[in-house]
This record gives structure tokens, sequence and C-alpha cells, in this order.
């Protein structure tokens, strides 16, 4: 698991440990693991997926652009 905090200018949106999450990144769609190499994308419009450990059910958060930064088993996506 890894850490995922998704963040507006005004709010935090979600943070918490996950298992990996998908997104729209400027080459296509993408999924991010627990321990993924370190890079820096743009974010399309779309749906960020993100899924939580053990039952919890899939989380859905529709954004229109973004940023997202991957390094050291964290993530953090700027809307």
């Amino acid at each position: 698991m890894f850490n995922l905090t998704i963040a507006s200018v005004s709010e935090k949106i979600f943070e918490g440990e996950v298992v990996s999450f998908t997104a729209h990144g400027a080459e296509g769609e993408m999924t991010v693991l627990s321990r993924h190499m370190p890079f820096v994308t743009l974010l399309k419009e779309g749906d960020i997926v993100v899924r939580e450990g053990g039952e919890s059910k899939e989380k859905n958060f529709k954004i229109e652009k973004g940023l997202l930064e991957v390094g050291n088993n964290k993530a953090v996506i700027l809307v």
C-alpha cells in the first residue's frame, strides 16, 4: 500500500493508504501500484478510480485536469 493525496488549491479531496489508483494521463490510462517508479505527468479529464485495501469498494473522483507526482511510495494529484 502507499499514500495517495488528491487536492485542489482550496481543499483536500482525499488522503489515505491505497492499493492502487487508475487515472487518465497524457499518454493514456494508467494504474499506479505500491513502489512505482518516480514520475510526473499531466492528467486529462476523467475519473480517478481509487482502490483501498480490505473490503472497501472503489472510490471515484471526477476531474477536469490535473498534475500527478509519484515518488517515495506516495502519490500526489493536484486538480
